[in-house]
């Protein structure tokens, strides 16, 4: 991680991750959290666990009635020395886990990358987080990693991905499916690996090809071999 100035004017700097470096902080927090549960880490992460992974951060209002944010405004989460993060009542609907995770996920990435960036902003600043609290607004189409959107959200966009799936699970997902295969150089295999991707994670299929084009996973199903040493 390096410091580069904020164009947004929100901070004087802000942090500059590899995807690399995202990738890896990601899969230690997660690492970390479930070897407090289980004796092996598991896919895919239950939705329970994952809100019990933002407990370990931040005050959770997961039933939150955000209607006044905007209709698609799905999760909430407002910085502090103990941060909030708000979840959209409407995610709970069975027909809207995909979203549910997504939304949980995105948060999580917020709490873990930025959380601390506010925190010292009000030190500097003196702050009165009470009276005028910031916070971030997280848009539906802002949730997965689309690079229009500022740097904040596609940091915690690309947190998500990496959260529900993590890239040493993925990488050996694409491995398994890729072997003993003839057809993976040909337009064929791609669908096959989305689809692999959304059971084994959970997640739905546009979280699936956005995680694996950011890897680097193309027509012919292969990684950036630079991209993890040792893989």
């Amino acid at each position: 991680m390096r410091w580069i100035a904020d164009n947004t004017g929100r901070l004087a700097r802000r942090p500059y991750y590899e995807d690399r470096e995202m990738d890896l902080e990601c899969e230690v927090v997660l690492r970390e959290f479930m070897a407090g549960r289980r004796s092996e880490v598991g896919f895919p992460i239950e939705t329970d666990d994952l809100t019990i992974l933002i407990e370990q951060y931040a005050d959770l209002d997961s039933m939150a009635d955000l209607s006044h944010e905007g209709l698609d405004v799905e999760g909430v989460t407002i910085f502090g020395h103990r941060p909030l993060v708000r979840i959209s009542e409407r995610l709970w609907d069975p027909r809207r886990e995909n979203r549910l995770r997504t939304t949980l996920t995105h948060e999580l990435g917020h709490v873990v990358f930025h959380n601390a960036l506010w925190v010292e902003r009000r030190n500097q600043m003196q702050f009165d987080f009470a009276v005028s609290p910031l916070e971030s607004q997280c848009h539906r189409e802002s949730m997965v990693g689309s690079r229009s959107v500022d740097w904040m959200e596609w940091q915690a966009g690309y947190a998500c991905g990496a959260f529900l799936m993590p890239y040493s699970a993925l990488h050996e997902l694409v491995s398994s499916l890729r072997r003993g295969r003839s057809d993976v150089i040909s337009s064929t295999f791609v669908p096959a690996l989305v689809e692999a991707t959304r059971e084994r994670f959970r997640v739905s299929e546009e979280a699936a090809q956005v995680r694996l084009a950011i890897l680097g996973y193309g027509v012919e199903g292969q990684a950036n071999p630079d991209f993890f040493p040792g893989t």
